[in-house]
């Protein structure tokens, strides 16, 4: 990584539902008309060095890389493995990185937590309330005055 780059954003999770966000990440990304930036996996399983043309770190070798900032976006559907990296990411100081594809659509008084992520085509309607590290995959669709919990 070049020492001038100010972020460095982490989509964690290399395999399936990981592969399917880093797009999105990147057209995120690409949309903040913002250079000073890194985007990369963390994957602690992960046999390879890079994955679909982005380079892959385990957590420990990503806290050692020099960044200004580092946002992190977890990628992994089992709930209680998202909550356990969540606590590991707070004993370090890394940031949630909430994603939203730009298909998403989101209607009056939606309220949702940090670290979410948000596929193509998710539609939340009124008067909602979702908790932190929510995922949302393709074409999901929320009604109004629905009330849902931190890492569904």
């Amino acid at each position: 990584m070049s020492n001038n780059l100010k972020y460095l954003y982490a989509i964690y999770g290399a395999s399936g539902f990981g592969r399917g966000v880093m797009p999105l990440a990147r057209e995120q990304l690409v949309a903040k008309n913002d250079q000073n930036y890194e985007l990369v996996f963390i994957d602690d399983g992960a046999c390879q060095s890079i994955v679909n043309g982005h380079r892959v770190y385990s957590f420990e070798a990503f806290l050692e890389l020099d960044a200004v900032d580092k946002y992190i976006a977890i990628a992994i559907a089992n709930s209680e493995i998202r909550e356990k990296l969540v606590l590991k990411l707070d004993l370090v100081g890394i940031k949630a990185w909430s994603v939203y594809a730009d298909t998403m659509i989101m209607m009056d008084e939606v309220n949702i937590g940090e670290g979410a992520v948000l596929c193509n085509h998710v539609h939340f309607t009124s008067n909602i309330q979702i908790g932190k590290y929510f995922h949302a995959n393709y074409f999901s669709y929320v009604a109004h005055d629905c009330v849902i919990g931190d890492y569904v």
